[in-house]
């Protein structure tokens, strides 16, 4: 075989060594996509109860995805290169806030020619200055786990019903129904919670970890006593510690809440020194195995706190 044509197939086969991956990368998520996803409104969301809170209001107009996976911190989770290009390729983004996504400024800088939306849900409690929490020294700018507040939920349904008219005008009405529909079941789970923790033994449950019931508290009038604040990552002191048990003596209090899939060593200790029970509370984060896919839940997540609530507080 001459010499030429041995050399030209050589270059044949280097070039389609290197040009059919290049293919297959840049026709790969063509070939798999939904055909009409083109056609639908695409949602990033960082944190599962903004999953099911864009779902309901797209319903199938839309497709929307969970940026950070169920199970992971949040608060110390930053996007790989693979996520950023997930945002790119999105028509918007909901988050909560820089207090628990600080990194999206970042990345907002670095896709500044993409036609991303941001949508920070935490801009519905802007205009209130003042909250507290009772019992507690944390303001509402350092407890980014307002979604644990199902009023405050109406409101980012509300928000997300204005924003996604506006990039898709033609299905405003269509998100507008199905807006008032998820928020009747918000209103209709804040009223059983009103109902359910009015009359109860307790006021006051106790967190052996860091305080991400805040706004939960706030909202029917209970008192949130944990080791820590609201970093995940801080050790309490000895003196907190103590504190926590001669309160948790004086009144009482026979239960102990930790988050799933966390570290129970501290709520543990506590438990041995007051004889009392350890007993998980989602703070809505976490996605329990036997319900994943399933629709609703963030509100079957927040009717199982519910439960765990009244037992703790003494109910009737």
């Amino acid at each position: 075989m001459p010499a030429s044509i041995t050399a030209r197939r050589r270059r044949l086969f280097f070039l389609s060594v290197l040009i059919i991956p290049l293919v297959i990368f840049w026709a790969w998520p063509r070939l798999t996509s939904d055909p009409g996803s083109s056609q639908k409104l695409q949602v990033m969301t960082t944190i599962l109860p903004l999953q099911e809170f864009a779902r309901a209001v797209c319903g199938e107009k839309g497709q929307v995805k969970l940026l950070i996976p169920p199970g992971v911190d949040i608060h110390s989770w930053s996007p790989r290169p693979s996520d950023i290009h997930r945002l790119a390729r999105a028509d918007c983004l909901v988050y909560i806030g820089r207090d628990l996504e600080p990194w999206v400024e970042g990345v907002t800088k670095s896709l500044s020619s993409s036609k991303l939306r941001l949508v920070e849900a935490a801009r519905v409690i802007y205009n209130q200055k003042e909250l507290s929490f009772p019992g507690s020294s944390f303001s509402h700018q350092k407890d980014p786990h307002l979604w644990l507040d199902l009023e405050i939920d109406c409101r980012i349904i509300d928000l997300l019903v204005a924003v996604f008219s506006e990039l898709r005008p033609q299905e405003a009405s269509f998100f507008q129904k199905n807006g008032e529909i998820y928020k009747a079941e918000l209103e209709n789970l804040d009223k059983l919670y009103q109902a359910t923790l009015k009359n109860c033994r307790l006021r006051t449950f106790v967190v052996g970890g860091h305080a991400a019931y805040g706004w939960l508290a706030r909202r029917y009038g209970l008192t949130q006593l944990a080791l820590t604040g609201v970093n995940p990552d801080a050790q309490p002191s000895s003196r907190s510690f103590m504190k926590v048990i001669e309160r948790m003596k004086k009144e009482k209090i026979t239960v102990v809440f930790v988050e799933p899939f966390s570290s129970e060593r501290m709520a543990r200790a506590l438990a041995r020194e007051t004889r009392a029970e350890v007993v998980t509370l989602n703070p809505g984060v976490f996605l329990p195995p036997e319900k994943k896919d399933k629709p609703g839940v963030f509100l079957s997540i927040m009717k199982e706190n519910l439960e765990k609530l009244k037992y703790a507080l003494g109910c009737h």
